[in-house]
């Protein structure tokens, strides 16, 4: 099986980001954190890439068209995510990448210290041929990551109020209606405040994962913060 995974991401200049986080500490650092966070997730799914040795496939799935192609998003292959709410755009890229690939994952840039681990957990699980789609949960009722071998189908992906602390209720509730069968990972912190940047260093504490170089700079950033 060869898959995608969708890296849901914004460019700075382009589209504000981090505006919660911003309001904690300020624009400057939230971007700086930003930044940061990007390169330490495409520096986690270069692993993924190579130890699948290129049957799973990154995308930068950007929120601007016009974003498509700029050299900061050269790590990978990137793709317009198009237009409307979150879930209309979580929609635009599944079906773009389901047609190239047996798998597709959505992730975004919100959680820097998954390891690769999980993601290959993720798509172990996932072929093992007991669900139709893995879920990681978020600390704050949202998810990480969902993957799987067919479309979620769109008026799902549009049904649900996202950012809130609802939203993997409603998620699940939904596609267990369409009869999906879901294996849901463990729960991990997603950054949107600055009490999370607290939770995010601890998980950086007493790792290897922290020893690569991106992951370095965001935990000696964290550090110089604190």
């Amino acid at each position: 099986m060869n898959g995608a995974i969708a890296i849901f991401a914004k460019t700075l200049g382009l589209t504000p980001v981090k505006t919660r986080l911003a309001e904690g500490i300020g624009r400057d650092r939230a971007d700086e954190f930003y930044r940061f966070s990007v390169a330490a997730t495409a520096e986690t799914l270069k692993q993924v890439q190579d130890g699948s040795s290129g049957k799973i496939q990154p995308y930068w799935a950007l929120a601007e068209a016009e974003a498509v192609g700029l050299p900061q998003w050269n790590t990978f292959p990137s793709i317009w995510t198009g237009e409307g709410d979150l879930g209309a755009r979580l929609n635009c890229v599944s079906e773009q990448l389901f047609v190239d690939h047996d798998f597709v994952m959505m992730i975004g840039t919100d959680s820097p210290q998954l390891s690769p681990d999980i993601f290959i957990r993720a798509v172990t699980a996932l072929e093992s041929g007991r669900h139709d789609c893995v879920i990681g949960p978020s600390v704050d009722g949202g998810f990480y990551l969902l993957v799987s071998k067919r479309p979620v189908p769109s008026e799902i992906w549009k049904g649900i109020a996202y950012s809130k602390d609802t939203t993997l209720d409603e998620l699940s509730t939904l596609l267990k209606k369409d009869g999906w069968r879901i294996h849901y990972l463990s729960t991990e912190l997603d950054v949107d405040t600055k009490e999370d940047l607290v939770n995010l260093k601890l998980s950086f504490t007493g790792t290897d994962d922290v020893e690569l170089p991106a992951r370095q700079s965001l935990f000696e950033w964290l550090d110089a913060l604190n």
